[in-house]
């Protein structure tokens, strides 16, 4: 993992635009235009279970949490409103859950998200990600 890269915000709707592009030290990197990244920051609301995984919604889309620790998992139920940091894998269209954070007692967590999604984009990853690869 090169944590030299940053951990993007973004909306699911976002990662269809996802790619894999070439691998560090057997890490394979995901980018969206010219951004790269590993590791994705989203947040939204525990769905479903699906299988061994969770659906997250963020109002944009729906994406798969796998998790490598079941007992993470097992602590997230539907409804919840979550912040998720992981590594997205745009062949599977899943995120491996390396952060969980429970936002569900924080009133505005929700409304400010999209917020600051907006603010990052405009900021840092705009020219990065309308940029053709």
């Amino acid at each position: 993992m090169d944590y030299s890269l940053a951990a993007p915000k973004l909306l699911v709707s976002d990662l269809a635009r996802a790619s894999t592009g070439a691998s560090a030290a057997r890490s394979p990197i995901t980018t969206i235009g010219a951004l790269r990244f590993q590791r994705v920051w989203i947040q939204g609301v525990i769905v479903d279970w699906r299988g061994n995984s969770l659906a997250l919604d963020d109002g944009s889309a729906i994406v798969e949490l796998h998790f490598p620790d079941a007992e993470d998992k097992r602590s997230s139920k539907p409804g919840m409103y979550m912040l998720i940091a992981g590594a997205y894998n745009p062949a599977e269209k899943k995120i491996t859950v390396h952060k969980l954070v429970d936002l569900s007692s924080s009133p505005n967590a929700e409304s400010f998200w999209s917020f600051e999604v907006i603010e990052a984009y405009h900021m840092f990853y705009k020219s990065q990600m309308d940029e053709p690869t």
